[in-house]
């Protein structure tokens, strides 16, 4: 579990990212949940192009360079629908629809650990 920081602005991305680096967690991604809760998201790793076939709610999605620079934002992308793969992206962070509203492409992202229990951060990644 990590959470996710902007180091250009000090936001909190998401609080709380399951991380998806096992080839059946990637695949079954966030399909067939009811809603992904505010705070919450999913690293996709390694990862270039997403979709949300299968899927009951919109999402942001954040495409990450290895370093976690900000290629590029998908915003609000609908159920069901397929999104262009991102060269040089290894990795999609999804967010509900809106918790990227402040991410822009070029921006730093912060990946910390999250203790259990505790909600609480530990060293960058």
């Amino acid at each position: 579990m990590w959470r996710v920081e902007n180091a250009n602005t000090g936001q909190i991305v998401a609080l709380y990212v399951e991380d998806a680096h096992t080839f059946w967690r990637r695949c079954l991604g966030l399909m067939f949940r009811s809603h992904l809760p505010p705070d919450h998201g999913l690293l996709l790793r390694p990862c270039n192009a997403i979709h949300t076939l299968g899927m009951r709610f919109p999402i942001d999605a954040i495409y990450l360079d290895t370093s976690g620079r900000v290629l590029r934002v998908d915003r609000a992308l609908a159920p069901w629908r397929i999104a262009r793969p991102c060269p040089g992206a290894r990795a999609v962070l999804e967010v509900p629809a809106g918790g990227a509203r402040d991410v822009k492409v070029g921006d730093q992202l912060r990946f910390a650990p999250v203790n259990p229990g505790t909600g609480h951060g530990g060293h960058s990644v």
